[in-house]
């Protein structure tokens, strides 16, 4: 569905747009308590990435709009390597939020202490609290990116589509 919508937005819409409904999403996280169904939890998760493809494929895509066919390779690597260290970073920053409000010794077992269940429960709630801030900065920040640099691979998702087109049309 990014695909399809990415030449006719732009991707500085489509990330800013996927971005801030992922934060949305994951701002339904907080709200999470030890009753939720982990029905709940599935469908809210499914949303979440259904959200986060908006933001990364014209990402994607418009990082690589303005690189020439030779410098492709080197292009790849380096974007692999600054979103690996980016997930990276913020699963470091999350779990370390998470794991100062647990104590594994006091939470599992069968005698398990309250206390310690609520304190763990508050560091789940404020590592998808910090999420949810992280995810409107990137969004904000993706309001900043040119759709002019990325015109390139608008109009050939654009031509690829009207092909499609009258090609379908052509054999009806």
């Amino acid at each position: 569905m990014a695909g399809r919508v990415y030449a006719m937005v732009g991707p500085r819409r489509l990330m800013a747009g996927g971005l801030f409904a992922a934060g949305l999403t994951i701002a339904t996280f907080t709200q999470i308590d030890l009753d939720t169904s982990l029905w709940t939890i599935r469908i809210l998760m499914f949303l979440r990435g259904l959200c986060m493809g908006f933001a990364f494929i014209p990402m994607q895509a418009a990082s690589y709009a303005t690189i020439s066919p030779a410098d492709t390779g080197r292009a790849s690597s380096i974007f692999s390597t600054q979103r690996q260290i980016g997930v990276s970073l913020g699963v470091a920053i999350l779990a370390s939020i998470l794991t100062s409000h647990m104590q594994l010794d006091q939470i599992l077992g069968a005698g398990a202490d309250p206390a310690a269940i609520d304190r763990a429960l508050d560091g789940f709630h404020l590592a998808f609290g910090v999420s949810v801030l992280l995810a409107f900065l990137a969004a904000t920040a993706a309001l900043f990116i040119s759709d002019r640099d990325a015109e390139a691979t608008m109009k050939a998702r654009a031509r690829v589509k009207v092909e499609q087109v009258r090609v379908e049309a052509a054999t009806a």
